[in-house]
């Protein structure tokens, strides 16, 4: 019918159940008790392809026109300065642990002229709607896994009752929430920044607070990048659980993430990473393939399962992060003492659960 809209299949996305009268009067309350989708479309309009549009320019410093910050894919994110100094620093940085500045460069610090990294700049006061978009964009990833894969992706029913599990950087708590629901005798404690942590159960509608008050879910505020802190009982984790972190971060900062945790672990603790293990398009020597035997399709898929490196440049211009092949994320653990003993996937997905025990 002319002049009257309605949402097809794609465009559906963008509804998150809320009525015009209710989006006109609380804005704010436009993703509550939504499965986040609408929320991440926003996220991939609005930072994503901002950044992504200044790849070419990140890549190519001389392509720039007019005036950017100082960052490129060649250094660190830093404040204009002299060749000289430009060399000098460059040399220092080879021999010491980067500044928190000089941790993170992408497109993302040419697109909006900033020198932060994502995570820090979404918490200034001004950016406060889009760090309650992007909490609410993380709890739609779960839709990206087939159903319930967090719960097949490791056996919490073996855990003994009492056990703890830390959800690293788990923001809102979104992953770990399918877990302490499943598995009653397991307790939760999610880790993220002070500005997360504040507004977490704001996030939950009231049919979780039996959770909250029992204590089963809490939060606490941790620097991933400082040396590991006790949690508060003094008991030991059972699981430490990083999903969608390490691929936020380049290869020395995501160590230094699992570094901490192996300060924090016991001789039975264990690891698990939820993140997108990239496969290559070609044959190698270990015969990774997620094709069936016999089948013709590349051993990725091909263009069938692109998401995955679609994510992974994407990663590349909002935080210089990046995927990893099984390979890849093999030894990057095991600089860190721990050592995978366990790969999980649903059949023909990117997607993977890896567990790792800790090694001297």
């Amino acid at each position: 019918m002319p002049d009257v809209f309605s949402y097809n299949r794609r465009s559906s996305f963008l509804d998150s159940g809320k009525t015009l009268e209710q989006l006109r009067t609380e804005p704010e309350k436009k993703y509550v008790n939504s499965n986040g989708a609408a929320a991440i479309v926003g996220t991939i309009g609005d930072e994503m392809f901002k950044s992504m549009a200044y790849l070419t320019e990140w890549l190519l410093p001389d392509t720039r026109v007019g005036a950017m910050p100082t960052v490129d894919a060649q250094g660190p994110v830093h404040p204009a300065r002299t060749e000289d100094e430009g060399a000098a620093a460059q040399g220092l940085l080879s021999n010491i642990a980067p500044s928190a500045d000089e941790m993170h460069q992408a497109p993302f610090n040419l697109a909006f002229g900033t020198n932060q990294h994502l995570f820090e700049w979404l918490e200034l006061p001004e950016n406060s709607a889009r760090l309650a978009r992007f909490g609410h964009a993380m709890l739609s990833t779960r839709e990206m896994e087939t159903t319930d894969e967090i719960l097949r992706g490791y056996s919490w029913a073996d855990l003994p009752p009492g056990s703890v599990l830390v959800d690293v950087g788990g923001g809102i708590g979104s992953s770990s929430m399918d877990v302490v629901q499943a598995y009653p005798h397991i307790s939760v404690v999610v880790e993220d920044r002070p500005q997360v942590v504040e507004t977490a159960v704001l996030f939950w509608g009231p049919q979780y607070a039996p959770l909250f008050e029992s204590g089963r879910l809490s939060w606490r505020v941790r620097d991933i990048f400082a040396p590991w802190t006790p949690l508060p009982d003094a008991r030991v984790p059972d699981v430490f659980l990083l999903r969608l972190v390490l691929h936020d971060w380049p290869d020395a900062e995501a160590q230094l993430i699992l570094t901490h945790l192996r300060s924090g672990a016991g001789p039975n603790t264990k690891l698990v990473i939820g993140e997108t293990l990239l496969t290559y398009a070609c044959k190698t020597e270990d015969g990774a393939s997620l094709a069936q035997d016999g089948s013709q399709l590349l051993p990725n898929l091909g263009a069938g399962n692109m998401h995955g490196y679609l994510v992974d440049i994407s990663l590349m211009g909002l935080v210089s992060g990046k995927e990893r092949t099984e390979r890849e994320m093999s030894e990057l653990v095991l600089a860190a003492g721990w050592k995978i003993v366990e790969v999980r996937r649903s059949p023909g997905s990117l997607w993977a659960y890896v567990t790792a025990v800790p090694v001297d």
